[in-house]
């Protein structure tokens, strides 16, 4: 069941929904749960963890043990030590 709603727009506003809503063949009304609905969709795919977003979508690089930049990174770090057990 839906509920109503007093809103307070700017009157050159409601003219252009009401221009909108009957060339789109609906109402000012179902123009604004429309757009309310996908602005909370999109707030809520703003709020999603960044690892929900992307977990199974990444795929991480062969190893290359000859890669320069490994090499620097593993000495820059300290880590060749813990290097061979990767």
């Amino acid at each position: 069941m839906k509920q109503r709603v007093n809103l307070t727009i700017d009157p050159a506003l409601v003219h252009q929904a009401h221009k909108l809503a009957h060339e789109m063949h609906t109402s000012v009304s179902q123009l604004v749960e429309d757009s309310l609905r996908r602005l909370t969709r999109t707030a809520d795919h703003r709020n999603e963890s960044f690892v929900k977003k992307w977990r199974g979508k990444l795929k991480l690089a062969r190893r290359n043990p000859s890669d320069p930049r490994r090499e620097y990174l593993l000495k820059r770090y300290d880590l060749l030590k813990n290097a061979d057990s990767h």
